[in-house]
Protein backbone atom coordinates (compact mmCIF):
# COMPACT_ATOMS: atom_id res chain seq x y z
CA UNK A 1 0.00 0.00 0.00
CA UNK A 2 1.26 3.64 -0.81
CA UNK A 3 2.29 5.65 2.03
CA UNK A 4 0.16 9.07 2.73
CA UNK A 5 1.71 12.28 2.34
CA UNK A 6 1.52 15.16 4.99
CA UNK A 7 -0.76 16.50 2.16
CA UNK A 8 -3.35 13.88 2.88
CA UNK A 9 -3.08 14.29 6.04
CA UNK A 10 -4.13 17.72 6.42
CA UNK A 11 -7.00 16.86 3.74
CA UNK A 12 -7.81 14.27 5.99
CA UNK A 13 -7.66 16.13 9.13
CA UNK A 14 -10.20 18.56 7.57
CA UNK A 15 -12.85 16.47 6.44
CA UNK A 16 -12.57 15.02 10.10
CA UNK A 17 -12.80 18.48 11.25
CA UNK A 18 -15.75 19.46 8.96
CA UNK A 19 -18.32 19.62 11.86
CA UNK A 20 -21.45 22.21 11.92
CA UNK A 21 -19.65 25.29 13.16
CA UNK A 22 -22.85 26.03 15.44
CA UNK A 23 -22.03 22.84 17.08
CA UNK A 24 -20.01 22.51 20.52
CA UNK A 25 -19.88 20.19 23.81
CA UNK A 26 -21.54 16.55 23.03
CA UNK A 27 -23.23 17.39 19.98
CA UNK A 28 -19.32 18.13 18.43
CA UNK A 29 -17.60 15.30 19.53
CA UNK A 30 -20.62 12.88 18.15
CA UNK A 31 -20.10 14.44 14.96
CA UNK A 32 -15.70 14.32 15.12
CA UNK A 33 -16.26 10.71 16.12
CA UNK A 34 -18.08 9.67 13.60
CA UNK A 35 -16.23 11.73 10.60
CA UNK A 36 -12.92 10.05 12.56
CA UNK A 37 -14.36 6.41 12.12
CA UNK A 38 -15.87 7.37 8.65
CA UNK A 39 -12.97 9.00 7.17
CA UNK A 40 -10.14 6.65 8.63
CA UNK A 41 -12.64 3.39 7.58
CA UNK A 42 -12.68 1.97 10.97
CA UNK A 43 -15.37 0.63 12.64
CA UNK A 44 -14.72 2.00 16.44
CA UNK A 45 -14.28 5.55 17.90
CA UNK A 46 -14.72 7.24 21.00
CA UNK A 47 -13.33 9.65 23.22
CA UNK A 48 -13.05 9.23 26.75
CA UNK A 49 -11.93 10.87 29.65
CA UNK A 50 -11.03 9.78 33.74
CA UNK A 51 -13.53 8.88 35.71
CA UNK A 52 -13.79 11.45 38.94
CA UNK A 53 -10.69 12.38 38.22
CA UNK A 54 -9.04 9.41 39.05
CA UNK A 55 -6.65 7.80 36.98
CA UNK A 56 -7.65 4.53 36.77
CA UNK A 57 -10.82 4.04 35.53
CA UNK A 58 -12.42 5.94 32.14
CA UNK A 59 -15.74 7.05 31.46
CA UNK A 60 -16.23 7.40 27.92
CA UNK A 61 -17.95 10.37 26.35
CA UNK A 62 -19.10 9.32 22.93
CA UNK A 63 -18.80 6.07 21.10
CA UNK A 64 -19.25 5.62 18.08
CA UNK A 65 -19.86 1.42 17.14
CA UNK A 66 -20.45 0.15 13.67
CA UNK A 67 -22.54 2.75 12.00
CA UNK A 68 -23.98 4.51 15.45
CA UNK A 69 -23.48 5.88 18.73
CA UNK A 70 -23.44 3.62 22.18
CA UNK A 71 -24.47 4.11 25.42
CA UNK A 72 -21.29 5.32 27.16
CA UNK A 73 -19.74 3.26 29.87
CA UNK A 74 -17.10 2.94 32.34
CA UNK A 75 -13.98 0.49 31.94
CA UNK A 76 -10.70 -0.10 34.25
CA UNK A 77 -7.70 0.82 32.64
CA UNK A 78 -5.80 -2.06 34.30
CA UNK A 79 -4.38 -4.24 31.46
CA UNK A 80 -5.99 -2.49 29.14
CA UNK A 81 -3.61 -0.25 25.61
CA UNK A 82 -5.31 2.24 27.07
CA UNK A 83 -3.36 2.32 30.53
CA UNK A 84 -0.12 2.50 28.39
CA UNK A 85 -1.48 5.64 26.84
CA UNK A 86 -2.37 7.25 29.86
CA UNK A 87 0.91 6.25 31.79
CA UNK A 88 2.77 7.53 29.01
CA UNK A 89 1.09 10.27 27.89
CA UNK A 90 1.75 9.15 24.08
CA UNK A 91 0.23 7.71 21.26
CA UNK A 92 0.06 3.64 21.92
CA UNK A 93 -0.18 1.78 18.35
CA UNK A 94 -0.95 -1.90 19.01
CA UNK A 95 -1.59 -3.89 15.79
CA UNK A 96 -2.47 -6.91 14.98
CA UNK A 97 -3.34 -8.80 17.33
CA UNK A 98 -4.13 -6.54 20.13
CA UNK A 99 -6.06 -9.03 21.66
CA UNK A 100 -3.41 -11.42 22.04
CA UNK A 101 -1.13 -8.15 23.56
CA UNK A 102 -3.57 -7.58 26.47
CA UNK A 103 -4.99 -10.78 27.65
CA UNK A 104 -6.52 -9.03 30.12
CA UNK A 105 -8.53 -6.74 28.58
CA UNK A 106 -11.93 -8.54 27.76
CA UNK A 107 -13.70 -6.14 26.14
CA UNK A 108 -10.71 -6.38 23.19
CA UNK A 109 -12.19 -9.94 22.46
CA UNK A 110 -15.44 -9.50 22.79
CA UNK A 111 -15.30 -6.27 20.30
CA UNK A 112 -13.06 -8.80 17.61
CA UNK A 113 -10.59 -6.54 17.30
CA UNK A 114 -7.15 -6.84 15.69
CA UNK A 115 -5.86 -2.97 16.25
CA UNK A 116 -6.02 -0.09 18.62
CA UNK A 117 -4.44 3.60 18.12
CA UNK A 118 -5.09 6.09 21.46
CA UNK A 119 -3.59 9.04 21.76
CA UNK A 120 -3.67 11.20 24.73
CA UNK A 121 -5.64 14.39 25.58
CA UNK A 122 -3.23 16.53 27.17
CA UNK A 123 -4.22 20.23 28.02
CA UNK A 124 -1.52 23.36 27.56
CA UNK A 125 -0.69 22.35 31.40
CA UNK A 126 -0.01 18.88 30.70
CA UNK A 127 -2.66 17.27 32.41
CA UNK A 128 -3.82 14.51 31.26
CA UNK A 129 -7.64 15.07 29.92
CA UNK A 130 -8.34 11.49 28.43
CA UNK A 131 -8.03 10.25 25.42
CA UNK A 132 -8.88 9.67 22.03
CA UNK A 133 -9.09 5.81 20.31
CA UNK A 134 -9.72 3.89 16.98
CA UNK A 135 -10.41 0.39 16.78
CA UNK A 136 -11.03 -1.94 14.07
CA UNK A 137 -11.50 -5.30 12.96
CA UNK A 138 -8.54 -5.07 10.50
CA UNK A 139 -5.21 -4.32 11.09
CA UNK A 140 -3.65 -0.38 10.31
CA UNK A 141 -1.22 -0.59 7.82
CA UNK A 142 -0.29 3.26 7.48
CA UNK A 143 0.54 3.55 10.53
CA UNK A 144 2.43 7.16 10.67
CA UNK A 145 -0.54 8.10 8.46
CA UNK A 146 -2.89 7.35 11.51
CA UNK A 147 -0.61 8.21 14.27
CA UNK A 148 -0.43 11.86 12.63
CA UNK A 149 -3.16 12.56 12.30
CA UNK A 150 -4.87 11.06 16.17
CA UNK A 151 -2.16 13.33 17.36
CA UNK A 152 -3.31 16.17 15.45
CA UNK A 153 -7.22 15.68 16.42
CA UNK A 154 -5.93 14.50 20.26
CA UNK A 155 -4.95 17.98 20.00
CA UNK A 156 -8.29 19.42 18.75
CA UNK A 157 -9.94 17.67 21.44
CA UNK A 158 -7.65 18.74 23.94
CA UNK A 159 -8.95 22.36 23.22
CA UNK A 160 -12.26 21.69 22.88
CA UNK A 161 -12.48 19.96 26.00
CA UNK A 162 -10.73 22.77 27.97
CA UNK A 163 -13.66 24.90 26.50
CA UNK A 164 -16.51 22.86 27.80
CA UNK A 165 -15.09 22.68 30.74
CA UNK A 166 -13.98 26.28 31.37
CA UNK A 167 -17.58 26.98 30.06
CA UNK A 168 -19.19 24.49 32.46
CA UNK A 169 -17.06 25.88 35.47
CA UNK A 170 -18.36 29.33 34.37
CA UNK A 171 -22.08 28.04 34.16
CA UNK A 172 -21.32 26.12 37.57
CA UNK A 173 -20.07 29.65 39.43
CA UNK A 174 -23.18 31.73 37.69
CA UNK A 175 -25.17 29.33 39.53
CA UNK A 176 -23.49 29.04 42.56
CA UNK A 177 -23.88 33.04 42.27
CA UNK A 178 -27.02 33.65 41.35
CA UNK A 179 -28.37 30.82 44.01
CA UNK A 180 -26.36 32.86 46.57
CA UNK A 181 -27.96 35.91 44.83
CA UNK A 182 -31.50 34.82 45.33
CA UNK A 183 -31.02 33.91 48.41
CA UNK A 184 -29.92 37.22 49.29
CA UNK A 185 -32.40 38.97 47.85
CA UNK A 186 -35.05 37.00 49.60
CA UNK A 187 -33.42 37.50 52.61
CA UNK A 188 -33.58 41.54 51.36
CA UNK A 189 -37.23 40.84 50.54
CA UNK A 190 -38.00 39.34 53.70
CA UNK A 191 -36.75 42.28 55.51
CA UNK A 192 -38.24 44.86 53.16
CA UNK A 193 -41.89 43.45 53.98
CA UNK A 194 -40.98 43.12 57.74
CA UNK A 195 -39.77 46.91 57.44
CA UNK A 196 -42.62 47.60 55.41
CA UNK A 197 -44.78 45.86 58.01
CA UNK A 198 -43.22 47.54 60.59
CA UNK A 199 -43.82 51.41 59.11
CA UNK A 200 -47.47 50.72 58.63
CA UNK A 201 -48.09 49.13 61.90
CA UNK A 202 -46.18 52.62 62.77
CA UNK A 203 -48.49 54.71 61.11
CA UNK A 204 -51.51 52.57 62.73
CA UNK A 205 -50.42 53.74 65.84
CA UNK A 206 -49.82 57.66 64.84
CA UNK A 207 -53.45 56.74 63.57
CA UNK A 208 -54.69 55.95 66.80
CA UNK A 209 -52.53 58.34 68.98
CA UNK A 210 -54.15 61.02 66.78
CA UNK A 211 -57.85 59.57 67.09
CA UNK A 212 -57.75 59.41 70.80
CA UNK A 213 -56.82 62.71 71.28
CA UNK A 214 -59.35 63.59 68.98
CA UNK A 215 -61.91 61.81 70.05
CA UNK A 216 -60.87 63.31 73.70
CA UNK A 217 -62.29 67.07 73.05
CA UNK A 218 -66.47 65.54 72.10
CA UNK A 219 -66.20 62.69 74.99
CA UNK A 220 -64.68 65.36 77.59
CA UNK A 221 -67.85 67.63 76.36
CA UNK A 222 -69.78 65.14 76.84
CA UNK A 223 -68.54 64.11 80.36
CA UNK A 224 -68.81 67.79 81.58
CA UNK A 225 -72.48 67.88 79.80
CA UNK A 226 -73.55 65.26 81.95
CA UNK A 227 -72.21 65.98 85.10
CA UNK A 228 -74.18 69.69 84.80
CA UNK A 229 -77.11 67.35 83.85
CA UNK A 230 -76.68 65.43 86.95
CA UNK A 231 -75.98 68.62 89.12
CA UNK A 232 -78.82 70.69 87.76
CA UNK A 233 -81.21 67.47 88.46
CA UNK A 234 -79.86 67.64 92.24
CA UNK A 235 -80.86 71.04 92.51
CA UNK A 236 -84.64 70.22 90.61
CA UNK A 237 -85.18 67.19 93.16
CA UNK A 238 -84.04 69.89 96.10
CA UNK A 239 -86.68 71.92 95.00
CA UNK A 240 -89.47 69.62 94.87
CA UNK A 241 -89.17 68.23 98.47
CA UNK A 242 -89.44 72.51 98.91
CA UNK A 243 -93.80 73.82 99.57
CA UNK A 244 -92.97 76.49 96.81
CA UNK A 245 -91.40 76.11 93.56
CA UNK A 246 -89.31 79.51 91.80
CA UNK A 247 -91.11 78.88 88.51
CA UNK A 248 -88.38 81.64 86.87
CA UNK A 249 -85.13 78.86 88.51
CA UNK A 250 -87.09 76.20 87.47
CA UNK A 251 -87.60 77.90 83.44
CA UNK A 252 -83.67 78.78 84.17
CA UNK A 253 -82.16 75.06 84.98
CA UNK A 254 -84.52 73.33 82.36
CA UNK A 255 -82.93 75.70 79.33
CA UNK A 256 -79.60 74.77 81.11
CA UNK A 257 -80.62 70.92 80.79
CA UNK A 258 -81.89 71.55 77.16
CA UNK A 259 -78.94 73.46 76.22
CA UNK A 260 -76.38 70.69 77.79
CA UNK A 261 -78.49 67.88 76.02
CA UNK A 262 -77.57 69.69 73.31
CA UNK A 263 -73.71 69.16 73.49
CA UNK A 264 -74.16 65.74 74.87
CA UNK A 265 -75.93 64.85 71.56
CA UNK A 266 -73.57 66.67 68.98
CA UNK A 267 -70.79 65.47 70.50
CA UNK A 268 -71.72 62.43 70.99
CA UNK A 269 -72.54 62.43 67.35
CA UNK A 270 -69.12 64.03 66.81
CA UNK A 271 -67.25 61.11 68.38
CA UNK A 272 -69.75 58.39 66.62
CA UNK A 273 -68.25 59.70 63.38
CA UNK A 274 -64.78 59.82 64.25
CA UNK A 275 -65.16 56.49 65.59
CA UNK A 276 -66.55 55.34 62.02
CA UNK A 277 -64.39 57.37 60.29
CA UNK A 278 -61.35 55.60 62.62
CA UNK A 279 -62.50 52.02 62.21
CA UNK A 280 -62.82 52.45 58.17
CA UNK A 281 -59.76 53.59 57.82
CA UNK A 282 -57.74 51.14 60.21
CA UNK A 283 -59.36 48.67 59.32
CA UNK A 284 -58.83 49.66 55.59
CA UNK A 285 -54.98 49.71 55.99
CA UNK A 286 -54.42 46.49 57.86
CA UNK A 287 -56.44 44.64 54.91
CA UNK A 288 -55.55 44.22 51.30
CA UNK A 289 -59.27 43.09 50.13
CA UNK A 290 -60.83 44.76 47.11
CA UNK A 291 -64.15 46.35 48.05
CA UNK A 292 -66.22 48.78 46.88
CA UNK A 293 -65.60 52.14 48.57
CA UNK A 294 -66.43 55.95 47.91
CA UNK A 295 -63.77 57.82 46.63
CA UNK A 296 -64.62 60.98 48.25
CA UNK A 297 -65.71 59.00 51.90
CA UNK A 298 -61.97 57.65 51.83
CA UNK A 299 -60.11 60.60 51.32
CA UNK A 300 -62.30 62.52 53.80
CA UNK A 301 -61.94 59.42 56.33
CA UNK A 302 -58.23 60.20 56.18
CA UNK A 303 -58.15 63.59 56.49
CA UNK A 304 -60.54 63.05 59.66
CA UNK A 305 -58.46 60.84 61.25
CA UNK A 306 -55.06 62.77 60.81
CA UNK A 307 -57.37 66.56 61.83
CA UNK A 308 -55.46 66.61 65.21
CA UNK A 309 -52.20 66.66 63.49
CA UNK A 310 -53.38 69.50 61.52
CA UNK A 311 -55.51 71.60 63.52
CA UNK A 312 -52.64 73.73 65.34
CA UNK A 313 -50.87 74.17 62.23
CA UNK A 314 -51.84 76.66 59.07
CA UNK A 315 -51.81 74.32 56.36
CA UNK A 316 -55.38 74.02 54.76
CA UNK A 317 -57.16 70.87 52.91
CA UNK A 318 -59.25 70.80 49.83
CA UNK A 319 -60.65 68.14 48.55
CA UNK A 320 -62.03 68.24 44.56
CA UNK A 321 -63.39 64.82 44.32
CA UNK A 322 -67.07 64.03 42.62
CA UNK A 323 -69.66 62.76 45.07
CA UNK A 324 -70.91 59.53 44.85
CA UNK A 325 -68.13 58.06 42.97
CA UNK A 326 -67.77 54.52 43.76
CA UNK A 327 -65.11 51.94 42.25
CA UNK A 328 -63.86 48.74 43.29
CA UNK A 329 -60.10 48.65 44.28
CA UNK A 330 -58.06 48.19 47.79
CA UNK A 331 -58.98 51.02 49.79
CA UNK A 332 -56.56 50.00 52.56
CA UNK A 333 -53.77 50.93 49.66
CA UNK A 334 -55.45 54.06 48.91
CA UNK A 335 -56.02 55.52 52.97
CA UNK A 336 -52.41 54.38 53.53
CA UNK A 337 -50.92 55.98 50.25
CA UNK A 338 -52.86 59.25 51.21
CA UNK A 339 -51.84 59.34 54.65
CA UNK A 340 -48.01 58.45 53.65
CA UNK A 341 -48.54 61.82 51.55
CA UNK A 342 -49.80 64.09 53.76
CA UNK A 343 -48.06 62.96 56.61
CA UNK A 344 -44.91 63.35 53.99
CA UNK A 345 -46.28 67.45 53.32
CA UNK A 346 -46.40 68.42 57.06
CA UNK A 347 -43.45 67.17 58.33
CA UNK A 348 -41.00 68.36 54.75
CA UNK A 349 -43.23 70.52 52.67
CA UNK A 350 -44.22 72.70 55.82
CA UNK A 351 -41.33 72.17 58.41
CA UNK A 352 -43.23 70.04 60.59
CA UNK A 353 -46.75 72.39 60.49
CA UNK A 354 -44.27 75.40 62.00
CA UNK A 355 -44.96 77.12 58.16
CA UNK A 356 -48.28 78.15 56.52
CA UNK A 357 -49.61 76.47 53.15
CA UNK A 358 -52.26 74.32 51.05
CA UNK A 359 -52.95 70.85 50.51
CA UNK A 360 -55.23 70.30 47.28
CA UNK A 361 -56.47 66.43 46.93
CA UNK A 362 -58.42 66.22 43.08
CA UNK A 363 -59.65 63.00 42.43
CA UNK A 364 -61.00 62.34 38.26
CA UNK A 365 -62.00 59.04 36.77
CA UNK A 366 -60.49 58.35 33.21
CA UNK A 367 -62.53 55.59 31.64
CA UNK A 368 -61.45 52.56 34.08
CA UNK A 369 -58.75 54.62 35.66
CA UNK A 370 -58.78 56.39 39.15
CA UNK A 371 -56.16 59.56 38.47
CA UNK A 372 -55.38 60.97 41.87
CA UNK A 373 -53.86 64.37 41.98
CA UNK A 374 -51.80 65.19 44.89
CA UNK A 375 -50.07 68.52 45.47
CA UNK A 376 -48.49 71.00 48.60
CA UNK A 377 -47.86 74.36 48.51
CA UNK A 378 -44.64 73.67 50.73
CA UNK A 379 -40.93 74.18 50.20
CA UNK A 380 -40.85 71.63 47.04
CA UNK A 381 -38.45 68.70 46.51
CA UNK A 382 -34.30 70.17 45.55
CA UNK A 383 -33.66 69.00 42.09
CA UNK A 384 -30.63 66.88 43.36
CA UNK A 385 -32.84 64.55 45.23
CA UNK A 386 -36.09 64.29 43.19
CA UNK A 387 -35.45 60.94 41.87
CA UNK A 388 -34.47 59.17 44.56
CA UNK A 389 -37.88 59.84 46.61
CA UNK A 390 -39.11 56.59 46.11
CA UNK A 391 -35.74 54.86 47.29
CA UNK A 392 -36.01 52.93 50.69
CA UNK A 393 -34.53 54.58 53.42
CA UNK A 394 -34.31 57.97 51.45
CA UNK A 395 -34.72 60.91 53.41
CA UNK A 396 -33.81 64.44 54.06
CA UNK A 397 -35.15 64.26 57.56
CA UNK A 398 -33.30 61.84 59.24
CA UNK A 399 -32.41 64.15 62.21
CA UNK A 400 -35.99 64.42 63.00
CA UNK A 401 -36.49 60.32 63.23
CA UNK A 402 -38.16 60.21 59.33
CA UNK A 403 -37.19 56.89 58.16
CA UNK A 404 -37.11 57.16 54.83
CA UNK A 405 -39.97 54.70 54.15
CA UNK A 406 -43.13 56.57 53.40
CA UNK A 407 -42.81 57.30 49.53
CA UNK A 408 -41.25 54.09 49.46
CA UNK A 409 -44.17 51.81 50.92
CA UNK A 410 -46.73 54.41 48.83
CA UNK A 411 -44.90 53.58 45.19
CA UNK A 412 -45.07 50.09 46.10
CA UNK A 413 -48.15 49.85 46.90
CA UNK A 414 -49.51 51.75 43.78
CA UNK A 415 -47.22 49.49 41.46
CA UNK A 416 -47.67 46.28 43.21
CA UNK A 417 -51.24 46.24 44.59
CA UNK A 418 -53.48 49.10 42.58
CA UNK A 419 -51.30 47.81 39.42
CA UNK A 420 -50.86 51.55 38.94
CA UNK A 421 -48.07 54.04 38.51
CA UNK A 422 -46.95 56.97 40.59
CA UNK A 423 -44.93 60.01 39.86
CA UNK A 424 -43.55 62.89 41.85
CA UNK A 425 -42.66 66.27 39.80
CA UNK A 426 -41.67 69.25 41.91
CA UNK A 427 -39.05 72.56 41.54
CA UNK A 428 -37.66 73.68 45.34
CA UNK A 429 -39.84 76.08 46.45
CA UNK A 430 -42.15 75.50 44.71
CA UNK A 431 -44.24 73.08 46.50
CA UNK A 432 -45.14 68.97 44.68
CA UNK A 433 -47.46 67.20 42.82
CA UNK A 434 -47.75 63.32 43.27
CA UNK A 435 -49.68 61.72 40.74
CA UNK A 436 -50.95 58.83 41.15
CA UNK A 437 -53.12 56.55 38.48
CA UNK A 438 -54.10 53.19 38.88
CA UNK A 439 -57.09 50.77 37.07
CA UNK A 440 -60.67 50.17 39.11
CA UNK A 441 -63.61 48.18 38.20
CA UNK A 442 -67.31 49.29 38.63
CA UNK A 443 -68.68 45.61 39.98
CA UNK A 444 -67.01 42.97 41.78
CA UNK A 445 -64.34 41.44 40.13
CA UNK A 446 -65.44 37.22 39.30
CA UNK A 447 -63.62 34.93 41.51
Amino acid sequence: MQHKSAQDVVKTIQAILDVDQFSSGDAYFRELVRNVAHHLNVKYCFIGRPQNGEQNKVQTHVVWAGQQFVDNFVYDLAGTPCKNVFDGKRVGLYSPHVAEQFPEDELLVQMGVESYLGAPIIDNRNRMLGLIVILDEQPIEDREYYVAIMELLAGRVATEIERNDLQANLQRQVEERTAELNARMEELECTRNELVQSEKMASLGRLVAGFAHELNTPIGVSVASASVLENKAAVINQMLNEDEVDGEVLDKILAQFSEATRLIISNLRRASELINSFKRTAIDQSSEDVRKFDVKSIIDDVINTLHNRFKQTAVKIHVNAPEHLEVYSIPGSVDQILTNLLLNSLEHGFSAGTAAGDIHIQAELHDDRLRLVYKDTGKGIAAEALGRVFEPFFTTNRSQGGSGLGLYISYNLVTTQLKGEMTCHSVAGQGVTFTVEFPVQFSLPSR
